[in-house]
Order: C-alpha cells, then sequence, then structure tokens
C-alpha cells in the first residue's frame, strides 16, 4: 500500500565479501533439507546503495502500481513568517516566475519549510521524484 510499517536500525560497519546475494532463500539451506525459501513470487525486486527517503519509496510504489498521489502545497503564515507545506515531492525555488527551479536555494527543505520574507521575490514549486 506504500506505507511505511516498520523500522529497524543498523549499527556497525557493512562490509563487502564475495559471497552470493540470496532474495527469498538462505545459501545454507537446501531444496532436499530444511527447505528456508520464500514460497512466493517477487516481483520489480531492488537493492539500493543508499537510504531512501519516504517521499522517495513512495514514489517508486506509485510509479510501480500505476496510483496517483495528488501533490499539495499549502501556503499559511506564522508571525511575519511564511510556512510552506507540502505532502510529497522536493521543494524548488526560483527568482523568476517562468523558471529555472532550482532546489539550489533550498537543498534539503522539509516541510514545513519557513521562510523569512525579504525584499526579492522568490517563486516556489513542489515536484514530484
Amino acid at each position: 500500500d506504500g506505507q511505511l510499517d516498520s523500522t529497524t536500525p543498523a549499527t556497525g560497519t557493512i562490509t563487502g565479501s564475495g559471497d552470493d546475494v540470496y532474495l527469498g532463500g538462505a545459501p545454507d539451506y537446501t531444496a532436499t533439507s530444511n527447505e528456508r525459501f520464500f514460497a512466493g513470487s517477487i516481483c520489480q525486486a531492488a537493492f539500493f546503495t543508499n537510504v531512501i527517503t519516504p517521499s522517495e519509496i513512495q514514489e517508486l510504489y506509485t510509479t510501480a502500481t500505476g496510483a496517483s498521489t495528488q501533490i499539495t502545497l499549502s501556503i499559511g503564515k506564522s508571525g511575519g513568517n511564511v510556512v510552506l507545506t507540502w505532502n510529497t515531492g522536493t521543494l524548488l525555488s526560483s527568482t523568476n516566475l517562468a523558471g529555472p527551479f532550482t532546489t539550489n536555494a533550498v537543498s534539503g527543505a522539509v516541510s514545513p519549510y519557513i521562510v523569512a520574507p525579504s525584499g526579492a521575490a522568490t517563486f516556489f514549486e513542489i515536484r514530484g521524484l
């Protein structure tokens, strides 16, 4: 369903080896004794070399299933600041309404994002992954 089910933090050092990688089974169990293999099918398996964010997981699910994720952007005010809140995607900004929109000024921005008004105009958009 594209929703986070659980997390388990890992500690220590991960080192490489020359061993094979098994998905859905274990190399120490064979088909003739103590079978311990996944009884089913696995579609679109992926291995990642880095941590992926919840929004990247949602985007992978949406792309794989054809489900649509409606991107919403809310703009509010808190004191003298502007507060941008969005449900998925990446915040981009530009000093020109026509773009180009980049993450340069908002790199790593997470929702809610608080903006202190300045004299220069800034335009924002949310882009799906």
